[in-house]
């Protein structure tokens, strides 16, 4: 992570904890960087490709990649892409992630419901309940 000093300069510079991303093809080299340079949490992709709440398939060595972060001390792991129901929360949170990210899904919310913000926000406060009501156990 040679590349990533002058971002983990500046944010360190400006008080934020500096976040990098572990993609599912990530290196044990890759792995270990990213869980020494994480400090506010370690953002665990779910699948190679775009984020987008309309794939929703998970790589398969996911499990893997928590056991891994986790054996080089990760800032809390978040797993993010394609979380956009309330049972792939449950999924990462078994898995042993902290938390997840929902990024897509709160953004299409958002974008349908432009010109009806009282809609927006009915809508938007449903799904977030329900994100958050998947993680009680």
């Amino acid at each position: 992570l040679l590349a990533a000093q002058p971002y983990i300069q500046a944010a360190k510079k400006y008080g934020v904890q500096p976040v990098f991303i572990c993609p599912p093809n990530a290196s044990d080299k890759t792995i270990r960087e990213v869980a020494e340079n994480s400090e506010g949490y370690t953002y665990l992709v779910s699948r190679a490709g775009v984020t987008g709440a309309e794939n929703q398939r998970c790589a398969t060595n996911l499990n893997t990649l928590v056991e891994q972060l986790k054996a080089h001390h990760s800032a809390p792991i978040l797993q993010g892409f394609g979380i956009a129901q309330p049972q792939q929360v449950k999924d990462a949170l078994a898995m042993g992630v902290a938390g997840a990210i929902s990024g897509s899904a709160t953004v299409n919310i958002i974008a349908q419901n432009l010109d009806d913000h009282a809609k927006c926000l009915a809508e938007f406060t449903k799904f977030v309940r329900s994100m958050k009501a998947a993680t009680r156990r």
